[in-house]
């Protein structure tokens, strides 16, 4: 692609009618990781098997 700057308009225009839009915004692209939740008491388990059978989307019942 090169290097584009800020002010380089007609550079973008060019890059974008050649290319497509997406020659410039998947670099920017990047899967980044926001949050982590635990759950209390789940690395006590007597027998941690249990959470090697939970998928996405699978509903869990929580019991206090």
């Amino acid at each position: 692609m090169g290097e584009l700057t800020v002010n380089d308009k007609e550079g973008i225009v060019s890059v974008v009618a050649n290319q497509g839009i997406e020659s410039i915004l998947i670099p920017l692209v990047k899967e980044i990781h926001l949050f982590d939740s635990f759950v209390a008491g789940t690395s006590f388990l007597k027998d941690s098997r249990v959470l090697d059978e939970i998928k996405i989307g699978d509903k869990l019942t929580l019991r206090r």
